[in-house]
């Protein structure tokens, strides 16, 4: 759920996060909104944060990229599709 993402960043600045938009107790958007003012507060550099949802409306994903998500991607993703993102954003990857 959202409160344990955000109690998971307070811990510990991630690079990257894929949040999905639909999770009980917090949401995806509002942990994001969370998340951000998290990081603001500490002077941490923001995480790059993955809005993660199986909508296709191309308006949502606009509305979540203008509402503070870095990138959008699509449910259910393939392995290939995270090794995609992961390489696209310069993210290491260690197998």
């Amino acid at each position: 759920n959202g409160r344990l993402a955000l109690a998971a960043v307070v811990q510990q600045r991630p690079d990257l996060i894929i949040m999905d938009i639909e999770m009980p107790v917090m949401g995806g958007e509002e942990a994001m909104r969370a998340i951000r003012a998290h990081q603001a507060q500490a002077g941490q550099t923001p995480s790059r944060i993955v809005a993660y949802s199986g909508s296709d409306d191309p308006q949502i994903v606009a509305d979540l990229l203008a509402n503070g998500f870095d990138l959008f991607l699509r449910k259910p993703a393939s392995a290939q599709d995270m090794a995609q993102l992961l390489q696209d954003h310069a993210m290491v990857v260690i197998a």
